[in-house]
């Protein structure tokens, strides 16, 4: 994946800068830089390897040269040709061994270097300051000219800089001149700048205590085997009959040659019914997702899956969107949720999730479009990782007559499943890989096992089980409460 050019050059290899492939921008997966400069540092060892093995046969072409001496009186002529021959080799050998061990430190320095300048940009993130001031490109808001199409703002990029540079600003307009020091302080003090601090934060208010994540149980509601698309975009399409009942997860058991694949499809926020009740993907549910790990619905979904027969070891592939990407993307990080289950790949559309890091040797492929706000909300870029590729959308989103506006055009599912289909005939190296997993977990139709499970958030606890020294009788006690 280095670029051949800066080779003939004379130079050390660079990483090749991947392209948009029509309407989508790709990052990470086997294309993506980091992996590329991943690959180079592999090649540096092996380089700095074989220029240690070129110079230890040097040493032995050495010693044979020292033997040869004591025969040049015997055969002056045959002799002196022979070391004559055996110096040429030395010289080539040292000159190839020293040649590797440049390039090789070449590719370490350029590694090095960006390194660096990863680190420095995480910096500058932490204290909010990687962005120029937003209020400068506000007007990128308003409709979709030519020069935001040019340089790709759109309103994710915009809410995730907003956000990240929220502390700065705030602080920058209460204290001038002190804002870099006072924002990197006050995420210090606040547990974090970004929006889990701000979750855990609200969520621990007197007022509030609604949004504290509770026990979720999961109960069956129905199994039926029908036949189904399997392909990417089918399974974001069934997203939308997912959701279709409130307080309900899918999983389709996909029978394979090799054993089942269960395919969990999470639905995203829903609303209509209050906050922090007994639906847990409800908006209060976003608190648990992103303030907490998803440590109570996750939990829900473990007892989902084995509602639906998910045995112990049982491989998983999970589909999400929106909020439900976030549970998504923590069960790759949930030690519990591991222990029990292969969880081979996870699929998000329109989700939050830069702060999430998978376990390593879990697949992950991450939707986003440029004009969606939600995917910037938690105020972190996904990382460029060899496993996980997120792609970004650019194209243009309308409503078709009559529909509701929601969370924008761009946050429908259908949008993203046309996204997917793109995917499907794209020659981006990360795409063809991704695709190529999930179909080959999946394959592209078939009859499965479609089981509806219930997923149930345990009622909010009185006072006095929450505090024991509180009188059971305390008049403050329906406050506490917060809404049902």
């Amino acid at each position: 994946m280095a670029d051949p050019k800066s080779i003939e050059d004379g130079g050390a290899p660079k990483p090749v800068e991947p392209s948009s492939d029509g309407q989508l921008i790709v990052r990470g997966g086997v294309g993506g830089i980091a992996f590329q400069y991943e690959e180079l540092v592999h090649g540096a060892n092996g380089l700095h390897n074989a220029g240690e093995e070129l110079n230890a046969a040097k040493c032995l072409a050495e010693a044979v040269r020292s033997d040869l001496l004591a025969y040049l009186v015997d055969s002056p002529v045959s002799g002196a040709f022979a070391l004559a021959m055996v110096s040429a080799g030395i010289g080539e050998l040292s000159s190839s061994s020293q040649g590797l061990y440049r390039i090789a430190a070449d590719v370490r320095a350029s590694h090095r270097d960006y390194e660096s300048s990863e680190a420095r940009a995480a910096a500058l993130l932490r204290m909010g300051l990687s962005y120029p001031a937003v209020a400068e490109r506000l007007n990128l808001f308003s409709g979709l000219d030519a020069d935001r199409k040019k340089d790709q703002a759109g309103l994710r990029n915009l809410t995730e800089q907003a956000i990240a540079r929220a502390p700065h600003d705030l602080v920058n307009h209460l204290l001038p001149g002190l804002g870099p020091v006072a924002a990197a302080l006050l995420s210090r003090t606040t547990g974090g700048k970004d929006a889990r601090g701000v979750l855990r934060f609200l969520s621990d208010l007197p007022f509030a205590s609604h949004l504290k994540p509770r026990p979720v149980e999961a109960k069956a509601v129905s199994t039926d085997q029908r036949k189904m698309d399997l392909t990417l975009p089918g399974i974001i399409r069934e997203l939308e009959t997912a959701g279709a009942h409130h307080g309900e997860v899918e999983v389709v058991r996909v029978e394979r040659p090799d054993g089942p694949v269960f395919v969990l499809l999470i639905p995203g926020t829903q609303t209509g019914e209050g906050i922090g009740g007994d639906n847990p993907l409800d908006p209060a549910g976003i608190v648990d997702g992103l303030g907490y790990d998803s440590q109570e619905i996750n939990q829900g979904i473990r007892k989902a899956l084995q509602e639906a027969g998910a045995e112990a070891g049982a491989r998983i592939v999970a589909v999400a969107h929106s909020q439900g990407g976030i549970h998504a993307m923590n069960l790759g990080q949930d030690k519990a949720f591991l222990a029990e289950f292969d969880l081979k790949y996870v699929v998000t559309a329109g989700s939050p999730v830069g702060g999430i890091k998978p376990k390593e040797g879990i697949g992950v492929l991450n939707l986003e479009h440029g004009d969606d706000f939600v995917p910037g909300t938690e105020g972190l870029p996904n990382p460029d990782t060899k496993d996980r590729v997120t792609v970004t959308l650019t194209d243009t989103a309308v409503l078709e007559p009559g529909e509701e506006v929601g969370l924008g055009p761009a946050h429908k599912l259908e949008i993203y499943a046309q996204g997917a289909e793109r995917i499907l005939k794209s020659s981006d190296p990360s795409l063809v890989a991704a695709s190529g997993t999930v179909a080959g977990l999946l394959g592209t139709s078939g009859v499965a096992s479609v089981t509806r499970v219930k997923l149930s958030r345990a009622p909010m606890p009185s006072p006095a089980q929450s505090n024991p020294d509180l009188p059971v009788s305390a008049p403050s006690a329906g406050a506490l409460a917060g809404p049902k």
